[in-house]
């Protein structure tokens, strides 16, 4: 076993716990290690001090990523539980779409932008039913419109609320987001129209897989 190697080498074993930190409370590490700060010290540096600090966290946090991806949610909230989201789903069934090439692009234009405001989960809890709804109501199978919503909905690249721990993690700041990914917001939901599109038309299968 590993203590049997350890003591035939003379070694000693430390235990490292990693994640040990969620929101601020420590979840991962059991009490006895959480308790005990005599024998399973903090992180610290050579002069004692705390590795980390509120001064240098706060010189160091993306702020107003943090601001545009809290607005997301509050606007993503407010979205779904105002009504908006089915007056918008309203909207799409009083235009008089017939499920070809403007339906496809109606759908994956709204799917992907509710996903830049709001998180893709929510933005899927609210556009499928719709989708669904809309697509029934012309009389049309709604399984591939269902999959096309998909696309959609995993695509959006333009703000933080959409990829969250992508522009966290490599410190992207929003402005750099919306001008780059604006550009690639209308090739993507041009080609993905295409695409879904074409596989409607020539690919029956595609209804029914």
């Amino acid at each position: 076993s590993m203590l049997d190697s350890a003591q035939k080498y003379h070694l000693k074993i430390v235990l490292v716990w990693f994640g040990t930190y969620k929101n601020a409370t420590i979840h991962y590490a059991p009490d006895w290690v959480v308790e005990d700060r005599e024998r399973f010290r903090r992180v610290q540096k050579q002069d004692g001090t705390r590795l980390m600090t509120w001064k240098f966290a706060q010189m160091r946090v993306v702020w107003d990523l943090l601001y545009i991806f809290a607005g997301g949610l509050a606007a993503g909230t407010l979205i779904n539980e105002s009504g908006a989201a089915e007056g918008l789903g309203i909207a799409m069934s009083h235009a008089n779409l017939n499920g070809g090439f403007l339906t496809v692009l109606v759908i994956v234009t709204v799917t992907l932008l509710m996903s830049d405001i709001t998180s893709n989960t929510a933005t899927a809890a609210v556009a499928l039913p719709i989708v669904v709804s809309i697509v029934e109501g012309i009389g049309l199978n709604p399984i591939p419109y269902i999959y096309i919503a998909a696309i959609g909905v995993n695509i959006s690249y333009m703000l933080p609320t959409s990829i969250r721990a992508i522009p966290v993690g490599y410190g992207l700041q929003p402005k750099f987001m919306l001008k780059r990914g604006a550009p690639l917001t209308v090739i993507v939901i041009l080609l993905m129209s295409t695409a879904g599109y074409l596989m409607l038309t020539y690919w029956p299968a595609f209804s029914t897989i």
